[in-house]
C-alpha cells in the first residue's frame, strides 16, 4: 500500500466476500492494527470460527458486521457497496456491486460468487443477476483471485494505462456474460442432480 501511495491507517472497512482462509486471513491483523471493521456474510462468520475447512491456521477476526440480506448496503465516504447473497461456494458468499470511475466516467463494478451446486444456490444467483447486476447496468468484472486473463489485463494496463481495459465490458456484453454464467450454473446443477439419482 505504501508503494502505491496509500495510507493503511485510512482503512475503515474490510469486506470479505466469502469465509475461506485465503480471503479473511489478514482481516484480523488490519482490524487490530488500524481499527477497521470487518463485514462478511452471516453464515460464513459461523464457518470461520469452527475448525476445519476454510479456516486453516489463520486468526479469526472479531465479528463486526453481518451481511444478512439482498440489497444490504455499506457506505464508505461517497461510495456505496450493495450486497446480494450468493451461497454455493460457501453458505455466506456474497456478490458485491459498487461504482468505480475510469477516465471521468462512472461504471458499476461487480465481484461475484458463481459456484451453484444446488437449486437454492442457483435461485440466489439468479436474484443477484436479475435484481442487482443487470438493473445496476454492471459493466466491470472483478475476480476474487487473480488468474488467467486477469493477469494479462493487468500487464496490458501497466504497459498502456490509457489503452483498452479488459475489466471494463459494455453493459450489453456484461449482461450476456451474466446470462452465460447463469446457463452454465443451471447445467452444473442439473448434472449434479442427475448424478445423484
Amino acid at each position: 500500500m505504501k508503494k502505491l501511495g496509500l495510507d493503511a491507517t485510512q482503512i475503515k472497512y474490510i469486506i470479505v466476500q466469502h469465509g475461506h482462509a485465503d480471503h479473511f486471513g489478514g482481516a484480523s491483523y488490519l482490524q487490530e492494527k488500524y481499527g477497521a471493521k470487518v463485514a462478511m456474510g452471516a453464515p460464513d462468520w459461523d464457518i470461520i470460527t469452527a475448525p476445519g475447512r476454510g479456516r486453516g491456521n489463520r486468526p479469526v477476526p472479531r465479528r463486526d458486521i453481518d451481511v444478512t440480506h439482498n440489497g444490504q448496503q455499506l457506505t464508505v465516504g461517497d461510495t456505496t457497496f450493495t450486497f446480494a447473497m450468493t451461497p454455493g461456494h460457501t453458505p455466506g458468499s456474497i456478490a458485491i456491486f459498487f461504482p468505480i470511475k475510469q477516465k471521468g466516467q462512472t461504471h458499476t463494478a461487480s465481484l461475484l460468487s458463481l459456484t451453484t451446486p444446488t437449486q437454492a444456490d442457483l435461485a440466489a444467483l439468479e436474484v443477484a443477476v436479475n435484481q442487482y447486476a443487470k438493473p445496476q447496468k454492471t459493466a466491470v468484472r472483478l475476480a476474487s483471485h487473480l488468474q488467467g486473463e486477469h493477469i494479462e489485463w493487468l500487464a496490458a494496463l501497466r504497459k498502456n494505462p490509457n489503452g483498452p481495459n479488459g475489466y471494463l465490458y459494455s453493459e450489453d456484453r456484461f449482461a450476456r456474460y451474466l446470462d452465460i454464467m447463469v446457463e452454465c450454473s443451471r447445467a452444473r446443477v442439473a448434472a449434479l442432480e442427475y448424478k445423484a439419482q
